[in-house]
């Protein structure tokens, strides 16, 4: 007859104890974070799925829907105005990619340089103020800087003799986008600028002594060294232009309701007229589900071949 060992036995309802103890905490955090999830899952899974099921239905919004299968997207590979709006979508994600990726990484890069941090700091301040302005009150100001009417554009224009090219810049179908493109000149995002400067800041200080003592000039070092290590905050901006650029649409709503004609449609303002204006909401439900598989595509692309470098 076997002998029990007290120690063993012990050591057992300790461990046991312990996991009880531990289960007990994972449940209070679990019961402070289940009302998020329920939050989450009533107010954005909940609506995704909806728009999912109902693209493939004819739905006004009150009646039942009903099942159509694939024709809203059959009626979407023939609609000028969505491919309209996708043409315009492109331009705009391009330059919005190429401002994101250069101009902010620029003045972080020389705001970094200097030599006082006080200077940094407030430097830093300068641009990133400007982020606590409602958005709705930047396009009315460039609005009325467009505006033919005494714009602050043309003024200038006829004031250095050049008024031959004014011109109501958001009226002309040949100007309108770019001059949506235009907005937000010099085009330095506080946002992108702060992102930069953490990983400016994040970079070892013997790395860039390294580069000293081999002789690298401060460009070559830049382009050699700081810029690979900033692949990182490259994708994550990259990533957040693309999507904020498909899903937007709120200067254009604003300053030209896509207009002049389809010269500025874009695919969020497309959802917006179809489901809200004109009751289709399955064409809408439908619409919105081809932007969100051409974001998952272009975000799934830009993750597999923009590679953060470690360390």
């Amino acid at each position: 007859m076997t002998r029990s060992n007290p120690l063993a036995e012990l050591s057992l309802v300790n461990v046991g104890k312990r996991r009880r103890a531990i289960a007990r905490r994972s449940l209070v955090g679990y019961g402070f974070v289940f009302p998020s999830l329920c939050f989450a899952a009533v107010f954005l899974y909940g609506p995704a799925l909806s728009a999912v099921y109902h693209a493939f239905t004819n739905w006004d919004g009150f009646s039942p829907p009903q099942f159509i299968g694939l024709e809203n997207f059959r009626l979407l590979a023939g609609d000028p105005v969505f491919l309209q709006s996708l043409l315009n979508v492109v331009k705009l994600a391009g330059w919005g990619v190429l401002v994101e990726l250069t101009v902010p990484l620029l003045v972080a890069r020389l705001i970094f340089g200097l030599r006082s941090f006080v200077a940094q700091y407030w430097m830093r301040m300068v641009f990133v103020v400007p982020l606590v302005v409602p958005t709705v009150v930047f396009v009315l100001v460039w609005g009325f800087f467009y505006s033919p009417l005494g714009g602050l554009i043309d003024a200038l224009l006829h004031g250095v003799g050049l008024g031959a090219l004014a011109r109501p810049w958001l009226g002309d179908p040949n100007t309108a986008l770019y001059a949506i493109m235009f907005m937000g000149f010099p085009w330095v995002d506080g946002f992108g600028l702060l992102i930069y400067t953490a990983g400016l800041q994040a970079i070892p200080d013997e790395v860039r002594e390294a580069a000293d003592m081999d002789g690298a000039s401060k460009l070559r070092r830049f382009f050699r060294i700081e810029l690979p290590l900033l692949s990182g905050q490259l994708r994550l901006l990259l990533l957040l232009t693309v999507i904020n650029t498909l899903s937007t649409f709120t200067q254009v709503l604003i300053l030209t309701n896509g207009g002049p004609g389809n010269a500025t449609i874009l695919p969020g303002l497309v959802i917006y007229q179809d489901a809200f204006l004109n009751q289709q909401f399955g064409y809408a439900s439908a619409i919105g589900v081809v932007v969100f598989a051409l974001t998952l595509v272009v975000n799934v692309a830009i993750t597999r071949i923009l590679r953060p470098v470690e360390f």
